[in-house]
């Protein structure tokens, strides 16, 4: 560690020169993460195009977080980091997950950097982190309306090794738990473990035994992780793969003599729970695909870029609305005239009671409510018929009680899904996304929202985006613009009415900035696979906007880059190094972020230090 500091002095170096010659705006991610060692950690990190149009993350701070959790405090130690950098003024949106105090945070912080803004202007620059939207929808489908009560609950058990108590809360959420408590069982001891690769030997001698493979994740599901649905997916999936294996360890444990070597009944899975299992798991596996899409950054237009939180919401709703009306249709239709559009679900309410729903807020996609009439299967197309009759068949065939569990998880999940959704209307820059994206444009929009009220949310998404661009964008270079509109200034003398209808008969004064906006929006969809690329070659036709543009592109989907940091700290801080102190930890973790990410040269003296 001698070495460190030096390194780091180095590697920041480098970092600033970057960032200070980046194309766009530099765009802000946050999270806090208690580590190991008890202490409290904030990663900050920036999105940026660097000069040479290329998109790069960087890690800017891992600070210790002293006093309390407030949005004020947040603000002021993530301003005193761009202080550090020496970026304040380039500062374009902050990504960060749902929590109110954030909402505090980049209020304040936004009004630190721009005393002009008010409000709105700061919402507007206030991006929600699509993965932990995703987090809560799927949390929702899973654990239903009390799931915060129930995971706090079951941390408690766990904490206080009250193991039954925690088995019997799981065992309260249905299939999903059982499997997890088998999962558990199956790996609270080696001997049990090793029994399980012989069952699983015993079906089929050359596979591997790849439930275990995955890590210790799907057997500590309640873990403090913001993500960990993802593992209970995975969990789920990969049980649903090796179920015959799984079976066979069970009928074998089952026969032992002694109570405790057994599992207990409560926890056996019927061959219903398997079904319901398959059902989950074809549900949450969108869920899964887009944050596994939206957690990287991948090259080209896709896989964690801003545009993809519209449309990935999009597609989802659509996903959990099909599945709603499948359920409807089979269980019991519910006439739409008498149901109220603008209802909402009680979220403690009994399972029987929650409503079906339309989509609020953001538009609804046709007049009548389509989820709750049933579908006439003969109207699908060919390659979406076979797929929903086994769908059909699968539900019918399961209990009633199952049935409407699976129809109120679907509903809690649209429901939270929709609120969100809704959400996006607070910053213009999530439609703008959409619409400066060339492959897509307002078409996109215009195709999606193409009904009633829907045209609405087209001229507002417009709207919003020419108030922005006028807002923040305005550019000295207007006033020397050849083809701008001047006022012809007469004598004195000459009649002022005259002045104004000659004045008049010259059109109305337009910005260069409307008229690129203007000519933008006429244009139809141009294919292309990088948008940032598009965009810098277009930088002659579209000076302004493309600024605009480029910053919008340089936008994270998500803050992961964070939680990416947060995982290698947890790798450094073993058992063995529980004494590092935070400044000391916080260097090594900016140093491994730059080196992974090539900013500085990797000599000998560079992987001598990545070895200790």
């Amino acid at each position: 560690m001698d070495h460190l500091p030096l390194f780091f002095t180095r590697g920041q170096a480098y970092v600033k020169a970057e960032l200070h010659s980046a194309l766009t705006k530099i765009h802000i991610g946050f999270d806090l993460w208690t580590s190991p060692n008890n202490y409290a950690y904030l990663a900050v990190t920036a999105h940026f195009v660097n000069n040479m149009g290329q998109h790069k993350s960087r890690l800017i701070a891992f600070n210790h977080m002293s006093g309390d959790h407030s949005g004020l405090n947040l603000s002021n130690n993530i301003y005193e980091t761009l202080q550090q950098w020496e970026i304040t003024s380039q500062v374009g949106v902050v990504v960060c997950d749902n929590a109110s105090n954030n909402d505090t945070c980049v209020f304040a912080l936004f009004k630190r950097l721009n005393p002009t803004m008010n409000q709105l202007d700061c919402q507007a620059r206030r991006m929600r982190c699509y993965g932990h939207i995703l987090n809560l929808v799927a949390r929702a489908l899973l654990f239903g309306a009390d799931r915060e009560v129930f995971e706090a609950e079951s941390l408690f058990y766990q904490t206080v090794h009250h193991e039954e108590e925690d088995l019997r809360l799981w065992r309260k959420t249905g299939p999903v738990s059982k499997l997890r408590n088998i999962v558990k069982f199956i790996r609270a001891s080696p001997q049990r473990s090793e029994r399980f690769r012989k069952a699983a030997q015993e079906v089929d001698a050359g596979s591997d035994f790849e439930l275990f493979a995955q890590g210790s994740k799907e057997s500590h599901l309640l873990l403090n992780n913001e993500t960990r649905w993802n593992s209970t997916y995975l969990m789920i999936h990969r049980a649903l793969q090796k179920r015959a294996e799984i079976e066979t360890y069970v009928n074998w444990v089952q026969e032992q003599d002694v109570a405790t070597r057994r599992i207990p009944d409560d926890d056996l899975l019927s061959s219903e729970d398997w079904k319901v299992l398959v059902e989950i798991r074809s549900i949450l596996e969108p869920l899964y695909l887009q944050t596994k899409r939206t957690e990287g950054w991948g090259k080209g237009d896709g896989h964690g870029r801003l545009w993809e939180v519209m449309t990935g919401m999009e597609y989802l709703l659509e996903h959990l609305e099909e599945w709603k009306s499948l359920y409807n249709s089979i269980l019991h239709p519910i006439d739409s005239q008498q149901e109220d559009e603008s209802s909402t679900i009680d979220l403690t309410a009994d399972e029987e009671s929650l409503p079906s729903q339309t989509r609020s807020g953001r538009p609804i996609r046709s007049s009548v409510d389509s989820q709750t009439q049933p579908l006439q299967e003969s109207i699908l197309p060919q390659h979406v018929r076979e797929d929903w009759s086994q769908r059909t068949a699968r539900f019918r065939d399961l209990s009633s009680s199952y049935q409407e569990h699976l129809r109120t998880s679907v509903e809690l999940a649209w429901q939270k899904l929709s609120s969100y959704y809704t959400k996006l209307e607070e910053s213009p820059l999530f439609a703008a996304s959409v619409i400066l994206h060339p492959s897509l444009g307002i078409s996109y929009l215009e195709a999606v929202w193409d009904e009633g009220v829907q045209l609405e949310w087209v001229r507002d998404a417009k709207k919003g985006l020419r108030d922005y661009f006028d807002r923040w964008y305005r550019s000295e270079e207007e006033s020397d613009d050849p083809t701008a509109v001047f006022e012809i200034t007469l004598p004195s003398h000459e009649d002022s009415h005259f002045r104004q209808w000659v004045q008049s008969k010259r059109g109305c004064e337009t910005s260069r900035q409307q008229d690129e906006l203007e000519t933008y929006l006429r244009q139809p969809p141009q294919p292309t696979g990088d948008p940032i690329e598009w965009w810098r070659d277009h930088k002659s036709t579209y000076p302004l906007l493309s600024r605009l543009a480029l910053d919008v592109m340089a936008t994270p989907a998500m803050a992961t880059d964070c939680e990416r940091a947060f995982s290698t700290a947890k790798l450094t801080l073993t058992s063995q190094r529980h004494s590092i102190k935070p400044q000391t930890m916080g260097q090594l973790q900016l140093t491994k972020n730059w080196l992974k990410g090539r900013v500085m040269p990797v000599g000998s003296e560079v992987s001598s230090l990545m070895g200790s």
